[in-house]
């Protein structure tokens, strides 16, 4: 900003003189001087006013996040303690049914905390991967398993197209096993009823691949380019009265991207979607 501010109060001077007497050109370049740093300061108040809102927005996602572990593993521990009390005598069926939904509203909840505190390490650049050689097959094959009771309410079926033997990934396993749990959540989500959702997994020159189709609501159009943008949430998903933060895919192209990886999408509103993700080989099966 000050090189600005001298670079104008200089070309005002130099403009000035070879029109204007010495008193007048001073005069002008006294009041652009003024000008540009009132200019300046309105401008620089401005940045310190969006710094300072970044950084109440980012402890208070903290704060909010570590606050809510508490009751949440108070529940958890407490579904752990009347399942053993329960020891082997079977539970009664509503009594059974009551205790999974609120396990698995429990487990929801842990995943939006987890979302949330990733999202902020993202935008403070706090974002640590350790990366390690691993099955993206069985990462998604856990986060299946981890669905499974949602796709099954959704009248939802999931299929794996995966070769049986596939070379490993090199990446943070924990962060692309929650980067496709969300994936497959908004296929579930927005891929329709008695619709299936597929998945393929397949080797591509250095890296692996990971694509999931759904013929669901799919993206309209003038969405397209901010769907990735964090807190956007495409305008056709409120009509399926659909839960989420608008940060998924957000973070998962952050992470794709901090991975070596690249992250991309197509779609078509009304017709479905296809996402697909690229994830580097583990180095010791690259060719």
């Amino acid at each position: 900003m000050g090189l600005v501010v001298i670079a104008a109060i200089i070309s005002t001077y130099i403009v000035a003189k070879n029109f204007t007497d010495p008193e007048i050109t001073a005069l002008i370049v006294l009041g652009m001087a003024a000008l540009m740093f009132g200019m300046g300061s309105t401008i620089v108040h401005s940045f310190e006013v969006v710094v300072e809102m970044a950084q109440i927005k980012s402890e208070f996602v903290s704060v909010v996040s570590h606050e809510l572990r508490s009751p949440l593993s108070a529940i958890r521990w407490s579904l752990e303690l009347v399942s053993l009390e329960a020891g082997s005598a079977p539970l009664a069926g509503s009594i059974k049914t009551v205790i999974d939904s609120v396990r698995e509203q429990a487990e929801k909840m842990n995943r939006l905390i987890n979302t949330l505190l990733e999202v902020r390490r993202v935008e403070d650049h706090q974002l640590e991967l350790r990366a390690e050689a691993f099955s993206l097959k069985s990462v998604t094959q856990e986060a299946l398993v981890t669905l499974a009771s949602f796709a099954r309410a959704a009248n939802v079926r999931i299929e794996l197209d995966a070769p049986d033997t596939l070379p490993d990934a090199y990446g943070d396993s924990k962060r692309f096993q929650m980067i496709i749990e969300n994936l497959i959540d908004n296929a579930v989500r927005y891929g329709g009823t008695n619709a299936p959702v597929v998945i393929r997994i397949h080797p591509e020159n250095r890296h692996l691949v990971w694509r999931i189709e759904d013929s669901g609501s799919g993206i309209p159009k003038d969405d397209m380019k901010n769907i990735s943008q964090m807190f956007y949430r495409a305008h056709n998903v409120f009509r399926y009265r659909a839960g989420g933060l608008g940060v998924g895919l957000y973070l998962a192209r952050s992470i794709v991207e901090a991975s070596g990886g690249d992250m991309h999408f197509e779609s078509e509103e009304g017709k479905g979607s296809v996402f697909w993700f690229t994830v580097p080989r583990a180095p010791s099966v690259i060719a």
